[in-house]
């Protein structure tokens, strides 16, 4: 009865308008619940985020706190060595609640907390029990604060977040928290543990800044996208990137707020993947139909390489028992060679993790191509783990061996013989543009 595009509407509203073609709607709250639960796809398309169906908290979400193993704070301090991570909340904007990450003890080697690349070989519950170890200490403070801020616990969080290893951090807090045991997951950013209140926090030790970092956080003339950019193409990782941007500390001077988490992760996929596209553009077109495959935590990701001018498609199949899904789902997103105005509202975040690896391979080969990429989660993705599984997954496919093909049509079937949906190629928008339309170098032959 409803299309996705009609329920952006608030749920929790009283009476909700939704327009279907030129007839004009009025349901009630219930009845409009009542109808979402038959669209199978309604989890996927929120993934705990967008609360369509009007619950305050995601059930899926609070039935995953069995795992949580962060240890009672008994007093009203405490010292740990943050990997180092910044955390940016979203709810209230523009005040939000910001703060360092940090277990309330020392650990052994503290920054495998934070950084992806140490997580490839373990199991979803080891990931999500080490994550929410971490308390996400935080106090309220105005996204405009973030240039020349006020507080010294702004200050502070903005000094850990340039260090590129961990910081031993005393932490302040407002009483003795009654911690729950509560982790918090979504669907971009990495399980978490508790939210504790903090006074204030000492950083107790010199944090070790890149000097591309120092630079760019110094230069208040240069634009955030700009900084981005020269950060990446120096070497720094994306999620210490995040971290930077989400603090505040990229843009021209006045111009810089913090940013929440959540959003930041997206902005810097989006704004370096943009960057590579517009180089990407001009290289010479791949000669051969490549295929590059990787599975991770119940995730398989194919990386399809088609000769011709540079285009983008993610398509995803959320199969039955995944996470988030409760019937087998397939959704898609992509783009042109001119790329996209509006937000992949369908495969979210994954759309632009994956596209900036896969144009940062296409970069290294000085070739462009059109990129589909197919990701089939299957039920041993029991739990949201953050948009680093897609960044990753596809960065592992392109290093591994290729597979190289004469057609599409042969890559196509070698992908069907190994996903459980057979017919998942008949939803990409490319591959029909690429089987139906005509390209002038099919009548160079016939030219007299």
């Amino acid at each position: 009865m409803f299309d996705y595009y009609y329920l952006r509407f608030h749920p929790r509203d009283k009476n909700i308008s939704i327009f279907l073609t030129f007839v004009e709607y009025k349901i009630s709250k219930g009845e409009l619940l009542a109808e979402l639960v038959k669209d199978s796809a309604l989890c996927i398309k929120c993934k705990g985020g967008k609360r369509l169906c009007g619950r305050d908290r995601c059930p899926y979400l609070e039935k995953m706190n069995m795992f949580n193993r962060s240890v009672p704070i008994e007093k009203d301090s405490f010292c740990g060595s943050s990997p180092p991570s910044v955390f940016v909340g979203r709810y209230g904007y523009p005040k939000v609640k910001m703060g360092p990450l940090l277990p309330p003890y020392r650990v052994f080697r503290p920054e495998r907390l934070e950084d992806s690349s140490y997580w490839l070989d373990k199991e979803i519950e080891d990931i999500v029990g080490m994550r929410s170890s971490m308390y996400r200490t935080s106090q309220e403070i105005s996204v405009k604060n973030s240039y020349e801020p006020s507080s010294r616990f702004l200050a502070a969080s903005q000094e850990l977040a340039l260090s590129r290893k961990n910081v031993v951090t005393e932490v302040y807090l407002t009483s003795i928290p009654k911690v729950k045991k509560i982790t918090s997951f979504d669907s971009r950013i990495a399980p978490m543990g508790p939210s504790v209140e903090a006074r204030k926090i000492d950083i107790t030790e010199n944090p070790n800044v890149p000097k591309k970092v120092d630079y760019l956080t110094s230069d208040i003339h240069a634009k955030a996208v700009t900084a981005m950019v020269e950060l990446y193409m120096s070497g720094i990782p994306v999620h210490h990137i995040v971290r930077i941007l989400s603090s505040g500390l990229l843009g021209r001077a006045k111009a810089r707020s913090l940013v929440p988490t959540r959003w930041s992760i997206t902005a810097v996929d989006d704004a370096i993947g943009k960057e590579l596209a517009t180089k990407v553009r001009y290289f010479q077109q791949l000669n051969d139909v490549e295929l590059y495959r990787y599975d991770h935590f119940g995730n398989y990701f194919y990386v399809l390489f088609i000769p011709g001018p540079y285009s983008y498609e993610m398509i995803e199949t959320w199969l039955k028992g995944a996470f988030w899904s409760q019937d087998t789902v397939l959704v898609s997103d992509h783009e042109g060679f001119r790329g996209r105005k509006d937000y992949a509202s369908y495969i979210t975040g994954a759309y632009y993790a994956a596209r900036l690896e896969a144009l940062a391979y296409l970069s290294r080969l000085r070739r462009q191509a059109t990129v589909i990429i197919y990701r089939e989660i299957t039920d041993k993705y029991w739990a949201p783990l953050g948009v680093w599984v897609i960044r990753d997954g596809v960065r592992e496919a392109l290093s591994s061996k290729v597979e190289r093909f004469s057609g599409i049509n042969e890559a196509i079937s070698s992908i069907t013989t190994q996903v459980q949906v057979k017919n998942w190629s008949n939803s990409s928008k490319l591959l029909k543009e690429l089987r139906c339309q005509k390209r002038i170098e099919d009548y160079i032959d016939k030219i007299p």
